[in-house]
């Protein structure tokens, strides 16, 4: 699986950053930007998401996989891990499996265990036929019904492509449907021994108290720290924090 990313620039240690379902590289260039002054930053595309191929697979064990192919082809040396929700699932999965080839780990609002499936309605949302529509505008007022959160409409319009005489999705929501990588983690065995900072959003429910000592039976050196008010996509509403907590624990010395 030859994944696609874009490429911020930037020197020395490599920054790769993975987003979550039904995001892509778009949704991280003023992050991936901001990265490039502590290391070559990049970001990239999971498979069946953004510019990267489907495949009709998609498990964690797929998205660890693509993730070492990648390394293996454009990097070949450690690197730092930044990853938000099923990235971040991928980034863990992959500084457990191969923790040789990680300097250190930033973890986004999520935590190493099993998760249930909650997005029927943002896949009802991505099902509906956009090819006949003008404007995002009419896709907007088509997704309210399904959607009421402006924000969530807009985070998922990312996936729309104008095409000659309307849209297209870009992601394919029956396979995501089927995709079981939310509930990979416990197949994953193992530590990693070297920096890991997680960031949780202090509205979010994806990451709670109960599982800090999870996080650190896997992660022994993990630093947690929480984001006041900031909900699961806390790197779009809660940007310049995120950022602050990146400066500090990348920031020589640290």
């Amino acid at each position: 699986m030859k994944l696609e990313y874009k490429d911020f620039g930037g020197e020395g240690l490599p920054i790769l950053i993975l987003h979550g379902l039904f995001a892509s590289s778009r949704n991280w260039v003023q992050i991936g930007k901001f990265l490039s002054a502590y290391g070559h930053s990049y970001a990239l595309d999971l498979r069946n998401h953004g510019d990267s191929p489907h495949h009709p697979s998609h498990t964690l064990e797929d998205l660890v996989g693509d993730l070492r192919e990648w390394a293996e082809d454009h990097i070949g040396a450690k690197t730092l891990l930044v990853g938000h929700s099923l990235g971040g699932l991928t980034a863990m999965g992959y500084a457990i499996r191969f923790p040789e080839n990680v300097a250190s780990l930033a973890v986004l609002d999520i935590a190493p265990k099993v998760y249930p499936f909650r997005h029927e309605r943002e896949l009802e949302a991505l099902q509906l036929d956009i090819s006949a529509y003008s404007s995002r505008q009419q896709i907007d007022t088509a997704m309210s019904s399904i959607i009421p959160h402006k924000g969530v409409r807009q985070f998922l319009q990312m996936n729309a492509e104008r095409t000659g005489s309307g849209f297209r999705w870009k992601i394919d929501p029956s396979i995501l449907e089927r995709s079981t990588a939310n509930r990979d983690f416990s197949r994953f065995k193992g530590q990693f021994n070297g920096r890991a900072l997680f960031l949780v959003g202090g509205s979010s429910p994806y990451v709670e108290p109960g599982d800090y000592p999870l996080i650190r039976s896997f992660f022994p050196h993990a630093e947690i720290r929480i984001i006041p008010g900031a909900d699961h996509w806390l790197h779009h509403t809660a940007t310049d924090r995120v950022e602050a907590a990146l400066d500090e624990f990348l920031r020589p010395g640290a």
